[in-house]
C-alpha cells in the first residue's frame, strides 16, 4: 500500500524549539537548513526530515534513533532495512509530505503560482505544451501544475530525478480517472493525484498501484509534540545520515 502524509505548517517554532529538534537530524541536513536565508524553507526542511522518521520508525516499530539512511547514484535517499521499505518528500508552500511503499516512490507537492509559459516548454513534449497552450486561461495554471506533479513523481520514483529529461516521456491527465500507468521499458508505474488544498496540485508514482484513498493530515505541532515525546525515551545518539 502507498501510504501519503501530509504536515501544514501552522505556526513557526521558536528558535530554542527549532535548535533542539535538529539535533534530530543528520548534520548534513542540519547544514542544508543553515544555509537557508528563507525561514519557511528552513523550517519546511526541517519538519520534512522529522516527518520522514516518525512515520518510518512507527512503520517499522523502531527508535528513530536506530534509522539509517544512504542515497542512490543520482542522491535519492533511501532507507536501510531489512523489510522492502521506501519513501519520498516534497515540500511547497505551507505543506510538507512524505509517501511510503514497499516499492520505490515519488511524490510531488506544488503551491500554483504564477510562471512564465514560454520557459514551460522545455519541459513538456511538444504535444503535451501545446494542450497547455489550448487551455482557456484560467485553467492553464492548474494544468501546468498537474502535470509537472505528474511528470516530476514518475521521475522520482524512478530514482533518477531530474537527471532524466522531464521532455522525453509523456503523461496526458485526464479528467475522468486520477490514475495514471507509465511504463518504462518491463517496468510499470502507477502515479496518483490527490487533492490536499485548493492552492496546491500533489501526486504521487509508485510501482505499486495500491494507493491509500486519503492522505493522513497534521500539524507541525502535532508533528513536533510527539516525535519528541518519542525521543525523550531514547537516548542513542541520532548519527544516521541524510535524514
Amino acid at each position: 500500500m502507498v501510504r501519503i502524509y501530509a504536515v501544514h505548517l501552522d505556526q513557526m517554532l521558536d528558535q530554542e524549539t527549532f535548535h533542539q529538534l535538529s539535533t534530530y537530524l543528520s548534520v548534513e541536513r542540519e547544514n542544508r537548513i543553515r544555509a537557508l536565508q528563507n525561514n519557511l524553507a528552513a523550517h519546511r526542511t526541517l519538519i520534512g526530515g522529522l516527518l520522514a522518521r516518525y512515520v518510518l520508525s512507527k512503520k517499522l516499530q523502531v527508535a528513530s534513533s536506530d534509522l539509517c539512511f544512504y542515497q542512490n547514484e543520482y542522491g535519492k535517499p533511501l532507507l536501510k532495512s531489512s523489510r522492502p521499505l521506501h519513501f519520498n518528500l516534497s515540500y511547497s508552500g505551507e505543506w510538507v509530505v512524505c509517501s511510503i511503499s514497499s516499492t520505490s516512490v515519488g511524490v510531488v507537492i506544488e503551491k500554483m503560482n504564477p510562471i512564465d509559459y514560454a520557459k514551460a516548454k522545455r519541459f513538456f513534449t511538444p504535444d503535451e505544451y501545446a494542450e497547455l497552450l489550448n487551455k482557456e486561461e484560467i485553467e492553464r495554471l492548474a494544468y501546468y501544475y498537474r502535470l509537472w506533479c505528474l511528470k516530476e513523481s514518475y521521475l522520482k520514483a524512478t530514482g533518477k530525478g531530474l537527471y532524466h529529461s522531464m521532455d522525453a516521456f509523456s503523461i496526458t491527465p485526464s479528467i475522468r480517472s486520477g490514475q495514471y500507468e507509465v511504463e518504462n521499458g518491463k517496468q510499470t508505474f502507477y502515479v496518483k493525484e490527490y487533492a490536499l488544498d485548493p492552492a496546491y496540485k500533489l501526486a504521487v508514482c509508485a510501482k505499486n498501484k495500491g494507493f491509500a484513498e486519503q492522505i493522513k493530515q497534521m500539524q507541525a505541532s502535532f508533528l513536533v509534540r510527539n516525535f519528541m515525546a518519542a525521543s525523550e525515551s531514547h537516548t542513542t545518539p541520532f548519527s544516521a545520515k541524510l535524514i
